[in-house]
């Protein structure tokens, strides 16, 4: 399973599960009752989108960035539905995934897109998992 929490429409995080305190660094207990917003950086648009989206459609993802509780931030993808408890009350199930990985190669394969189309003779060497070396 991924890092998972369940919020009331106040945004208040009633349960998570152990993924998500190991990968924000806070105990289950801290998360308890703390304000889901406060895990995010609210001052990307892609959260305000995300946000209008899921509580127009019910159901939304993005790509957002989270925060830990040492404040280090990493880029996230965040899947939410909504559904209602037995006794109407709204509630949100959130899946994070860390996509730091995810986010560092595509910036490497976009950095390798502008050295190729702007060399006419380029060789790329492959050195480790984290590392390239480039000779032109």
């Amino acid at each position: 399973f991924h890092p998972m929490y369940i919020e009331d429409w106040d945004g208040h995080i009633l349960k998570s599960n152990e993924k998500l305190s190991r990968m924000l660094g806070y105990s289950a207990k801290e998360l308890a009752g703390k304000e889901s917003y406060k895990i995010f950086d609210i001052n990307e648009r892609a959260f305000l989108d995300f946000l209008i989206k899921r509580n127009n459609a019910g159901i939304a993802k993005a790509e957002i960035t989270c925060i830990k509780k040492s404040r280090d931030k990493f880029p996230c993808r965040i899947s939410s539905v909504i559904y209602k408890t037995d006794n109407g009350e709204k509630r949100s199930l959130n899946t994070i995934v860390d996509i730091s990985q995810y986010v560092s190669n595509r910036r490497s394969l976009a950095h390798i897109y502008w050295l190729t189309s702007y060399s006419s003779h380029i060789l790329i060497m492959y050195i480790s998992e984290n590392t390239m070396g480039f000779i032109d």
